[in-house]
């Protein structure tokens, strides 16, 4: 991706959804400062892959 030792706002092109696989990883909102609230991101996966219980 090109941002390693870079700044923090460089973190931002992150966003986005990314296929790994069988899961996804959704990443919504990357912080850009140490100090706001922290990077929310999520993992998407199928019931069947996560071995739920019925």
């Amino acid at each position: 991706m090109g941002i390693d030792e870079r700044g923090c706002a460089s973190y931002r092109q992150l966003t986005g959804t990314y296929q790994l696989g069988s899961i996804q990883l959704a990443i919504g909102h990357v912080q850009v400062d140490p100090y706001v609230p922290p990077s929310r991101m999520r993992v998407i996966l199928d019931p069947d892959t996560a071995r739920l219980p019925a």
